[in-house]
């Protein structure tokens, strides 16, 4: 599997206050897109396993003062990270990863990509909305906390590639189910 931070997609998510909390705080998130290698395939309809996908992103999260921004969470799959935030700020800048394994990943369509003796077949193709991510935000401060939630989708990049003595042992899991 390879990775690519390029092209970067700016996810501006906005969060409603939560009702006791007073608190307009937000989330605005950057998401790379994972790539995945596919082995050509004779043609006709048929579903790719994709391997293990690696999400970079970078997070900026912002609290309403005197909140604090104290837990951000970030799940996608059955995959979740959860990032403590101790710095003293109304706002933090997070930049992180999260690998999603295969096991988790629902097989895809790809009618027409990647054939055997087709080499038009064979451009990268960029798939919006495999997965979804969900992100959520807690701001404490000293009348209580406010949670502030969004979701968007994330980009997977297939790109066709010959087998050969380089190709990822992750990407085996990329084939014809």
């Amino acid at each position: 599997m390879e990775f690519s931070t390029a092209p970067m997609v700016l996810l501006a998510l906005l969060m409603l206050p939560f009702p006791n909390g007073g608190d307009n705080g937000t989330i605005t998130a950057a998401f790379g897109t994972a790539t995945a290698a596919v082995a050509p395939a004779p043609e006709g309809r048929r579903q790719i396993e994709l391997p293990s996908l690696e999400y970079a992103f970078s997070v900026v999260v912002r609290c309403e003062s005197p909140m604090l921004p104290a837990r951000l969470s970030i799940t996608v799959a059955d995959t979740r990270k959860l990032l403590e935030l101790t710095e003293d700020d109304e706002s933090r800048n997070v930049d992180a990863s999260l690998k999603i394994p295969a096991s988790q990943l629902a097989p895809i369509s790809t009618d027409g990509f990647c054939v055997i003796g087709d080499d038009a077949s064979r451009a990268p193709l960029l798939l919006k909305g495999v997965l979804t991510t969900s992100l959520s935000l807690r701001c404490s401060g000293d009348n209580g906390d406010a949670i502030h939630y969004a979701s968007e989708s994330l980009a997977v990049k297939l790109e066709c590639v010959e087998p050969d003595a380089d190709y990822e042992a992750s990407s085996a899991d990329a084939t014809d189910r």
